[in-house]
């Protein structure tokens, strides 16, 4: 326990230095809500946070090399909270695992994100995912985000959306790239798939499919499907 009451009603039950010089003191109040607070290397207060939504006992923090801090959560339910904070306490993410722990006693989270909680029978091992991946609980470990998907988060469970305009054509990518401007929708920065009005699909060569303003002598823009269709047919007619 610590040997400071940081604020009434709170019970500090750990205290961690880290990379800055300062101490991040970490406990639980009344109402089971979790609490940290960030005292400089003098002791003087630099600020605090508390967790409404997550009841939970506040097992362990670290600082990463990056400077955000991860604090460790234990549920008391088989459920674990990661939680990602910069250096001024604001949350960046907040992660929710199953682990076969009721609730977990003690717990380590590395400078590389790795967690390590037991409850002195069972163990839990849990690796940090970095942006462009996420947690796959099928298979266990972090994978890479695929095409037309990102992650700008770490410690997730899934990747999101490129949104319309917006595309991704590697895998790992902790964001989307815009379309040109022509494009309403694409694949690729060569391959659009919807224009916007006033354009039209044409393909070229080497499989790029660009937009344009006119198509292609004989072909014609279909402003329903905007793509450049068909040549046109000449019926000449004989006056006769």
């Amino acid at each position: 326990m610590c040997a400071v009451q940081p604020k009434e009603g709170v019970y500090c039950e750990n205290i961690k230095k880290i990379l800055d010089g300062s101490f991040l003191l970490v406990g639980w109040d009344s109402s089971n809500k979790g609490w940290v607070y960030k005292l400089s290397a003098n002791e003087n207060y630099q600020w605090d946070i508390v967790f409404d939504k997550v009841q939970s006992l506040i097992v362990n923090a670290n600082q990463m090399e990056n400077g955000d801090i991860i604090l460790l959560l234990s549920r008391r339910d088989t459920k674990i909270n990661i939680i990602v904070l910069d250096s001024d306490g604001n949350v960046i993410s907040m992660t929710e695992k199953s682990t076969n722990i009721f609730t977990a006693y003690d717990g380590i989270v590395s400078k590389i994100g790795t967690v390590v909680i037991t409850d002195f029978i069972d163990i839990f091992v849990f690796t940090k995912c970095d942006p462009g991946t996420y947690y796959s609980s099928e298979v266990g470990y972090c994978i890479p985000c695929a095409i037309m998907t990102y992650q700008d988060l770490v410690n997730q469970n899934s990747c999101k959306d490129c949104l319309e305009g917006e595309y991704q054509d590697k895998e790992g990518q902790s964001s989307c790239k815009r379309c040109i401007s022509s494009c309403e929708s694409c694949t690729t920065e060569t391959n659009c798939l919807k224009c916007l009005a006033g354009f039209y699909l044409e393909a070229e060569d080497l499989g790029k499919v660009s937009c344009v303003e006119k198509c292609k002598p004989g072909y014609y823009g279909n402003s329903i499907t905007r793509e450049c269709e068909g040549k046109y047919i000449f019926n000449i007619l004989s006056l006769h």
